[in-house]
């Protein structure tokens, strides 16, 4: 059985909003205030559709995460109504302290395909676990770094809507 993991910020929230507001707040944005960030427009309706399709305990949010950025999730995933509208348990949603650490948490999980907008977390996947299928989402082109060269292992979607056509037609989601 295929095994999902899609980040959260950048994926799911709204990078930009979310980059914002780490600017205004000086890098800590309250708790509170995470309610104000919109998701990527369609996203939750694309997280219900995997989690229908492949079914709730094979799908899995990963996040990078502090403290302040585990419970301002929390937040946001309740003024979203996100666990009603996706049918995700709660438990599906895993934090770790660095990117890297999503490949361990692919590993853990058995993830077979993940999702992320940046290429630094797939770099990281790609070098530990060349069979999990790799899917760019809306990366950043301004994204520091030289993480470029396993690109050409990753599939890049622009927009989530593209992402649900890929989910329906693509090999890279085709059931087991």
């Amino acid at each position: 059985m295929k095994k999902i993991g899609i980040d959260l910020v950048g994926v799911i929230m709204d990078r930009l909003k979310f980059s914002g507001m780490l600017r205004l707040y000086q890098g800590h944005i309250p708790p509170a205030k995470f309610g104000e960030i919109k998701e990527i427009p369609g996203m939750i309706n694309v997280v219900h559709g995997i989690v229908n399709y492949f079914g709730p305990h094979n799908v899995f949010v990963v996040s990078k995460a502090d403290d302040v950025l585990k419970e301002g999730s929390r937040v946001w995933f309740g003024r979203n109504n996100f666990f009603e509208k996706t049918h995700l348990p709660v438990e599906n949603v895993i934090y770790c302290k660095a990117r890297k650490d999503k490949a361990v948490v692919c590993q853990e999980k058995g993830i077979t395909q993940f999702i992320d907008d940046r290429r630094e977390v797939l770099h990281y996947i790609y070098e530990s676990l060349p069979s999990v299928k790799l899917i760019l989402f809306n990366p950043d082109e301004n994204e520091p770094g030289d993480f470029k060269k396993h690109q050409k292992h990753f599939t890049i979607v622009g927009e989530s809507k593209h992402l649900f056509d890929r989910l329906k037609e693509d090999q890279i989601f085709r059931r087991a």
